[in-house]
């Protein structure tokens, strides 16, 4: 790969990062919930302007994923769901793949059938392409909907987190803040 479309492909995945972490979402490192077998606390309900229009964010989306060393191999990514309290309706998944990454099992869309208030709906899909070779971004996204108000929940995540522009630029706010 030639230094531009390094340069391309960096200022792509910048710009994805930023549109998603923007529309409501949120970035989150797979260190900060190794342990989702722990209660997850509910987030307090607030309305952001999402892709999907006004929404109420009740929905905590956590994404996990296997690290894995080449595009040929084949990494498993994990969304964790919950929500503060009982709902009975459906609730629609949708995986967004980057560049590249391709699922070898699971399904892109589905549907969550009601939930338990504090249960964790674990959904996992499988892909190649997602590797430390190159980095990738995997997003999910879950909406529903509650008397007439929109829900949502979503989450990125990237294959070489040290390596994102976020990261860079986190670990230079802490030298400077250092000195």
């Amino acid at each position: 790969m030639s230094l531009n479309n390094k340069k391309l492909s960096l200022i792509f995945s910048v710009g994805l990062v930023a549109v998603l972490l923007y529309a409501g979402g949120g970035y989150v490192n797979e260190k900060y919930f190794s342990q989702h077998q722990k209660m997850l606390k509910p987030l307090p309900p607030q309305s952001v302007f999402t892709s999907k229009g006004v929404s109420t964010r009740l929905l905590k989306v956590v994404l996990e994923h296997e690290k894995v060393q080449t595009d040929s191999e084949t990494a498993s990514v994990t969304a964790l769901v919950s929500m503060p309290f009982e709902f009975n309706n459906n609730l629609n998944f949708k995986w967004k793949l980057g560049e590249g990454v391709k699922i070898v099992e699971g399904t892109e869309l589905g549907v969550i059938q009601g939930m338990r208030a504090g249960q964790v709906v674990e959904i996992k899909i499988k892909v190649n392409g997602f590797s430390l070779m190159q980095n990738h971004h995997i997003a999910f996204e879950v909406n529903g909907s509650l008397n007439g108000r929109n829900i949502h929940g979503q989450a990125l995540i990237a294959s070489d987190a040290e390596n994102t522009f976020e990261n860079i630029v986190q670990n230079v706010e802490h030298i400077k803040a250092s000195q």
